[in-house]
C-alpha cells in the first residue's frame, strides 16, 4: 500500500495542470523579443537568449548599428544595419551573426531615404542559411554568393522554409488603395494564393515544412472618405483557403473583431493577435490566439489563472509547440513570455494508471 500511495503522489500533480492551464510561463522580462527558433532560442533586436541567458550581438565593423530580424534552428541570426558612406549618404546592409562573428552580406538598399514602400523588408533566414529580403534594392533570395531576384518585382518576401519556398505578398505598389495579395514563390515562379469574393486583399506571413501557409485576408472599406482595413487570420493548404474566424460573435463590421496570423508550425498550429468589440461601442480588447486542430482559442484562457499577465500578441511557435508572446503586467509594462505546453493530462493519466496496474500485477505475483 505504501508504494501505491507514492505513485499517486508522483503522478497526480502533473496529470492535471493547475487552473486548467495548458502552458507554463517563463518571463523573459522587458526585452522586446521578436522571434523564436525551433530549439527554443529567443531573438531580440539586439541579442539572442539561450536557456534564459542573453548574448548581445554588438555592432558589425564599419556599421552604425545592427538590428536582428530572424534566427534559424542552428542559431544563425540575420539582420540589417546602416553604413555611412560619406557625409549624410547612408546605406542599409544585410548581415548575419553566428557565434559572435558578423558577416557583411552587402547592400540592402542604396539609401535610408528611399520610398517607404520599398524599404521595410526585414531579411529572414531558413535552417540552411538561405536568406530572403531586400538585396541590392531588389527582393531576392541569397544563398552563399548566389543572389536570385524574385519575380515579379513587387513580390515582397516575409518568410522562407527549408525547401526555399518563400511567402509574402504581391501588389500594393502604385495601387490606389494599396491592395495586395498573399503569394508563394517556389524559387522560380510566384503564385497568388486564393481568397474569397468578400475579401479584397491578403498577405502571407509564415510557411511550414509542408508548404502550408499562414497569413491574413482583409476587407478594405471606405466610409465617409476614411479607409478601414479589417484582417482575419487564414490558412492555405495546397492552395485551399480556410479563414480562421474571430474570437467574438460580432458580425463583420468596420473596425469590428479581427485576427491576424503571425506564424505556423509543422502541425499547422497557427498563432497571432486577436481583437474585438467594435471601436467606439465599448468592449474593445486585444489578445493572443492559437489555432490548433480546427479550433481557434484565446491563449489567455490557456495559461495559469492569476499569472498577472495580459497577453497581447503571439509572435512565433516551434514545432514542439512553444510560443513566444508579448504581454503586459499590472503596471502596463510590456514583457516577452515563453509559453511551454504542459504534457496532456490524458497521456499522463494513462501512464499513471498503467504504472499502478503494473504494481498491482507484481504484488499478485
Amino acid at each position: 500500500m505504501r508504494r501505491l500511495l507514492i505513485l499517486l503522489v508522483v503522478f497526480t500533480p502533473i496529470s492535471f495542470p493547475v487552473h486548467g492551464a495548458v502552458y507554463t510561463i517563463a518571463d523573459l522580462g522587458t526585452v522586446g523579443a521578436i522571434s523564436l527558433n525551433n530549439i527554443g532560442q529567443v531573438l531580440t533586436p539586439s541579442s539572442i537568449i539561450t536557456n534564459g541567458i542573453a548574448t548581445p550581438f554588438g555592432v558589425p565593423a564599419g556599421a552604425n548599428n545592427f538590428v536582428a530580424t530572424g534566427v534559424n534552428a542552428p542559431g544563425k541570426v540575420v539582420g540589417y544595419g546602416t553604413v555611412t558612406v560619406s557625409g549624410t549618404d547612408i546605406q542599409y546592409h544585410n548581415y548575419t551573426w553566428n557565434t559572435g562573428s558578423f558577416t557583411d552580406l552587402g547592400l540592402h538598399s542604396q539609401s535610408v531615404n528611399v520610398p517607404l514602400e520599398y524599404v521595410p523588408v526585414h531579411p529572414v533566414i531558413n535552417d540552411a542559411g538561405t536568406i530572403a529580403g531586400l538585396i541590392n534594392d531588389r527582393y531576392a533570395i541569397e544563398s552563399g554568393a548566389t543572389v536570385v531576384n524574385l519575380q515579379p518585382f513587387d513580390f515582397v518576401p516575409h518568410a522562407i522554409n527549408n525547401s526555399n519556398f518563400t511567402v509574402g505578398q504581391t501588389g500594393g505598389r502604385g495601387s490606389p488603395f494599396g491592395e495586395h495579395h498573399a503569394a508563394v514563390n517556389n524559387g522560380t515562379t510566384t503564385t497568388n494564393l486564393p481568397d474569397t469574393f468578400f475579401y479584397s486583399a491578403s498577405t502571407a506571413t509564415s510557411i511550414n515544412a509542408n508548404g502550408h501557409v499562414a497569413g491574413s485576408i482583409y476587407t478594405i472599406s471606405a466610409v465617409a472618405g476614411q479607409r478601414f482595413v479589417q484582417p482575419e487570420a487564414a490558412l492555405w493548404v495546397d492552395g485551399v483557403l480556410t479563414p480562421l474566424g474571430t474570437l467574438t460573435n460580432h458580425p463583420n463590421e468596420i473596425q469590428g473583431p479581427i485576427t491576424a496570423a503571425n506564424a505556423i508550425n509543422a502541425s499547422d498550429q497557427i498563432v497571432g493577435v486577436a481583437g474585438g468589440g467594435p471601436i467606439g461601442l465599448g468592449g474593445t480588447y486585444i489578445t493572443a490566439f492559437i489555432y490548433s486542430g480546427g479550433l481557434l482559442q484565446d491563449l489567455q484562457a490557456l495559461i495559469p489563472a492569476g499569472s498577472g499577465f495580459s497577453l497581447t500578441d503571439a509572435l512565433s511557435i516551434t514545432d514542439a509547440g512553444q510560443i513566444l508572446v508579448t504581454a503586459t503586467d499590472a503596471n502596463f509594462a510590456t514583457h516577452s513570455l515563453l509559453l511551454t505546453p504542459t504534457p496532456e493530462p490524458t497521456c499522463l493519466g494513462a501512464l499513471a494508471f498503467g504504472a499502478l496496474g503494473l504494481l498491482q500485477r507484481r504484488r499478485r505475483l
